[in-house]
């Protein structure tokens, strides 16, 4: 769907989009069910998990431990150059295809076009040690859900996985505001890069049937399962 000026993607309007099995592209709501990466076509899901009884696994329970003496601060988003820096430092360091600047990450042409506000209710969270920015999150809000748009950090501290981190402290965001579900974005079937967004909880996650139109419990067999029933 193309973002129009007087379109503002927040709310229950985006509760519902997530809920159909689409997602945040720069400006736009897009969905898919393949990918193209190189010279390989893969198949793919929208993943979510449920809030209301969810609790973390052993690791990310560890991981929420480990890290817990960074300071957090969660706030709405603008981008301001210490978010940018950061941004180009993971560009930099890191294997991610991406495009050169934040701005362009989530805006794209919509700025170039003379078009200069967010469509969409979004926050960050910033990950700091001391006064240094070393990570930040972004998400978008609906009225009982939020997307995990994107995740960046200073490759210097990647020994914390502040991806994995981000992550968790959005799901905890969303638990602490009683929000019913947590969208981070799509796995693909044989391919694991996309693997990292089941470590809260693979137990407690859901994929989207998009023949179907529902969400049903996340298991290798049933990915299987749905490409089969795809290729028919």
């Amino acid at each position: 769907m193309k973002a129009h000026e007087h379109i503002k993607f927040n709310g229950a309007l985006l509760d519902n989009f997530l809920a159909q099995g689409c997602y945040r592209m720069r400006q736009d709501i897009f969905t898919t069910n393949l990918i193209w990466d190189k010279g390989n076509i893969y198949h793919v899901f929208w993943l979510r998990y449920p809030l209301a009884d969810f609790y973390f696994d052993n690791k990310p329970q560890k991981l929420l431990t480990a890290n817990s003496f960074f300071e957090i601060g969660n706030r709405d988003f603008f981008i301001h150059t210490e978010i940018e820096e950061l941004y180009k430092l993971y560009l930099d360091k890191v294997n991610f295809d991406a495009p050169p600047t934040m701005q362009d990450f989530l805006f794209g042409e919509a700025f170039t076009a003379g078009f200069h506000h967010n469509l969409f209710d979004s926050a960050i969270i910033e990950i700091r040690d001391g006064a240094k920015l070393i990570a930040a999150g972004i998400y978008d809000k609906g009225s009982e859900a939020i997307a995990g748009i994107m995740n960046f950090y200073d490759p210097a501290y990647r020994k914390y996985s502040l991806g994995k981190y981000l992550m968790l402290l959005k799901m905890q965001y969303a638990i602490e505001n009683q929000l019913q579900f947590y969208y981070p974005g799509y796995i693909a079937y044989g391919y694991n890069k996309f693997d990292y967004k089941l470590f809260p909880n693979p137990h407690l996650a859901q994929i989207f049937d998009v023949k179907k139109k529902v969400w049903l419990p996340y298991s290798k067999q049933l990915l299987a399962q749905l490409v089969d029933e795809f290729e028919e």
